[in-house]
């Protein structure tokens, strides 16, 4: 094997599968840089999480017994996780824990896993209890490189100091850059055909309460200074589809993506202020194009939201469905 390192982002329930964890984590030593979620579960863990996965080559995720600590919304940070990343479109390596008859999982856990096995079948490695990690990571870990080893990779000579050179906001190095042009054209036909695999990228949700995860920008303000940031926050469907319950319908694809940057910016200067504590006020807070699309998709083949035309019929117009209206 090349002696490439890498920047892999673990994603499991902290307090679950500790000796599994440390078998991983011995077997990276000379392989990877392992980062990991972490076991709070408050804003501040997740959005280090969002940020090691946004920054990884790649992520393993590994479930066990646990579905982990729940949030205030009632979801944990291994699902949180798990969507951002598929939303990154992260090459990613998963680890389940094979079933036991004695075993008496969550409801939550059971539902995940189904998720989890109906989306990633080809990705999947079954371990028992008494499986030895390192060595049994080793083979899927070679697979995986071979079919995925087109990352740069990590080695600390290769850090520099150009990030800071995008703009410093409290301390905090990353996405951050001067503000310039910015296109506001917001398209009134669908970007994406709904049959597209473009729109299997997270798979379908399961239930209206289900969190999706959105990458987003918004200007930060500091001082006399203006940055854009770049940020992810989760929102459950159910917000999404009650943000436009009560407009007239049907109503354009505008009105859809400005709620959602409402309600992304009621949650964008707390966010920002995690990282950097000195900001102020946040404004033109937008979803990103691409995750407003698979967004869009995914509510029209959920059959929540459905395409009419206008009365000329030109303009592609979104409408609630009765089975979105009998779920709100």
């Amino acid at each position: 094997m090349p002696n490439k390192h890498y920047h892999i982002h673990l994603i499991c329930a902290p307090e679950d599968q500790v000796a599994m964890q440390d078998g991983l984590a011995l077997f990276m030593e000379n392989r990877a840089f392992l980062t990991r979620d972490l076991s709070q579960g408050d804003h501040e863990s997740a959005s280090y999480s969002r940020r090691c996965i946004d920054k990884c080559d790649y992520v393993v995720m590994l479930v066990g017994d646990s579905y982990g600590k729940l949030n205030n919304t009632g979801v944990s940070q291994l699902h949180l996780s798990y969507i951002y990343a598929k939303t990154k479109s992260k090459p990613l390596l998963i680890l389940l824990k094979l079933r036991n008859e004695t075993a008496n999982p969550s409801r939550q856990l059971l539902d995940f896993l189904g998720m989890i096995e109906r989306d990633n079948s080809d990705a999947i490695y079954y371990y028992d209890e008494d499986v030895h990690m390192q060595t049994f990571i080793e083979p899927a870990y070679r697979k995986f490189i071979k079919e995925h080893g087109t990352a740069v990779g990590w080695t600390r000579q290769s850090e520099t100091d150009d990030k800071a050179k995008l703009g410093n906001i409290g301390g905090y190095t990353g996405k951050l850059a001067k503000i310039g042009k910015k296109s506001n054209i917001i398209k009134n036909s669908m970007a994406i055909d709904a049959d597209t695999d473009f729109a299997d990228i997270i798979g379908k949700p399961e239930h209206i309460d289900e969190p999706i995860v959105l990458s987003f920008t918004t200007d930060a303000y500091q001082g006399g200074n203006l940055s854009e940031v770049e940020l992810s926050a989760s929102l459950s469907w159910r917000e999404i589809l009650q943000s436009v319950r009560h407009f007239s319908e049907p109503f354009s694809l505008h009105v859809l993506r400005q709620k959602i940057n409402e309600l992304l910016n009621a949650q964008a200067l707390a966010l920002v202020q995690e990282i950097a504590r000195a900001v102020h006020a946040v404004s033109r807070t937008q979803v990103t194009d691409k995750d407003f699309q698979i967004l869009q998709i995914q509510l029209i083949k959920m059959g929540w939201l459905r395409v009419v035309k206008d009365d000329d019929g030109k303009q592609e117009l979104l409408t609630l469905t009765s089975k979105a209206k009998r779920l709100l």
